[in-house]
């Protein structure tokens, strides 16, 4: 310290300075850094202390570097023509300079601020200044930057709105104007297109009303069939008690002595009566679905195929051969699975879905049958090329007594198809084109309740 002290005083420094960094005990015990403002008689210095080590990370301790400068107005004015502000240098003891404070006269600002010694003791104030000019320009600016910003969200509004009328507004207009019209109409479906959000929601709409068409159709379509059951069960049992009330008569009548002319006339009567009684009992059975209580045994549905070809084989092949008329059945039978279906159902079913196709080409073409396994349901389809059904006559096809065929007792057979597939747990498709109609059944997979898995052939 003492040796700092002497070469101090060969250098140009105050003599008071070396007093003042006496009192702040700057020796080897005081390793800290020092640095600030300190008074000397003919002003301000400005000193900075930094310690001398061996190494940057411990001592010992070396020795002091001092450095300082004067601090004076000059420094001030020297910092004001750098900064374009004007820069003071106020005694702490100045009244003016009292409170630190921001000021705003006319035509200029100020601002003031206390400076503490290394001490700690308030030892001058540092006010800064500059004309409003700035200021007024910063204000002009402001309120353009405001104005801008005002002008900005307005734009983007206004952008805003007629992006969501356009691409939000309009199309969801649209969409409900669309099922607004399906609502009224009960037919038709709703645009697709537009953003990707308002196609979806689109889509979706669609897709729930052609559920919703199916569903309502097939509700149709079952409780159509109810009620002609039920009918045809109420007429069954009169039109049977009618006909016993008729073969009873006649067949005591043949029993008694009669010429041969009344017996044949009463032979007559019974042949018709008994066909009456066929015809009513085939009707009955037309239209009365499968029991529930029927037997659900597991089905192969390849042999169900196999069989129902080769029951219709004589309508097919012989009887169309002899009516000149020529029919290729093929078949496609992928299908490993069983199906839970009652017994000898799912053969009748394919045997009317046959006879329908042999029915729709007058002039014999092709047939064809096939089965696949959809996951855990099997798919049999039955596919003719014949002219098709008529896009007014497809919605309705399983319908009661909805035929091209006027004779009695037609035009029951695919409506106890559906009626036997919907009560087994199935679903029948049908598509039809110029080129052919397809039958489509989806018929469950019967489960092995040992494995809880679909049984497979």
């Amino acid at each position: 310290m003492d040796s700092t002290i002497e070469a101090g005083r060969r250098s140009p420094w105050p003599p008071a300075v070396f007093s003042v960094i006496g009192s702040l005990k700057l020796d080897a015990a005081r390793a800290d850094p020092v640095s600030g403002l300190v008074r000397i008689d003919d002003g301000l210095f400005l000193i900075t202390s930094q310690p001398i080590l061996t190494s940057e990370v411990q001592g010992p301790f070396r020795g002091r570097l001092i450095l300082g400068r004067r601090f004076d107005q000059t420094e001030m004015d020297h910092l004001g023509r750098i900064t374009s502000l004007k820069v003071r240098l106020l005694d702490a003891s100045d009244r003016s300079a009292a409170s630190p404070r921001v000021t705003l006269n006319e035509g200029s600002v100020t601002g003031r601020a206390h400076i503490n010694d290394v001490f700690g003791r308030p030892i001058a104030t540092f006010e800064i200044s500059r004309t409003s000019e700035l200021f007024d320009r910063g204000a002009e600016t402001r309120r353009l930057l405001i104005l801008y910003v005002a002008l900005t969200i307005v734009v983007v509004g206004v952008l805003t709105i007629v992006t969501i009328h356009r691409y939000v507004v309009r199309p969801v207009t649209r969409v409900a104007t669309a099922a607004r019209d399906i609502t009224n109409r009960s037919e038709g479906l709703v645009p697709e297109h537009g953003p990707a959000e308002i196609t979806n929601m689109a889509s979706a709409i669609n897709e729930m009303l052609n559920t919703l068409r199916a569903t309502t159709d097939n509700l149709v379509r079952a409780e159509s069939f109810r009620a002609i059951s039920r009918l045809s069960a109420g007429i069954s049992h009169n039109l049977n008690n009618i006909l016993t009330g008729i073969l009873g008569p006649a067949e005591v009548i043949k029993t008694e002595p009669i010429n041969e002319e009344v017996r044949t006339h009463t032979e007559t009567i019974q042949r018709a009566a008994t066909r009456a009684a066929d015809l009513v009992r085939r009707l009955n059975e037309a239209v009365t679905p499968p029991s529930p209580g029927s037997s659900q045994a597991p089905i192969d549905p390849t042999e169900s195929v196999r069989s129902a070809v080769e029951v219709t084989r004589s309508q097919w092949h012989d009887r169309a051969m002899a009516q000149g008329r020529v029919f290729e059945v093929s078949t496609s039978l992928a299908s490993t699975r069983r199906v839970s279906i009652p017994d000898g159902i799912l053969q009748n079913i394919l045997v009317n879905l046959i006879v329908n196709a042999i029915k729709a080409q007058p002039g014999g073409r092709a047939i064809g049958l096939s089965t696949v396994d959809r996951g855990d349901r099997v798919e049999i389809a039955v596919v003719d090329s014949g002219p098709g059904v008529d896009e007014a006559s497809l919605p309705h096809i399983f319908e009661p007594f909805m035929t091209s065929d006027a004779r009695v007792g037609r035009g029951l057979g695919l409506a106890w198809v559906y009626s036997a597939v919907t009560e087994s747990g199935g679903v029948i498709d049908v598509q039809s084109s110029p080129a052919g109609t397809r039958f489509t059944l989806t018929l469950p997979t019967a489960i092995d309740p040992s494995l809880n898995e679909p049984l497979e052939t």
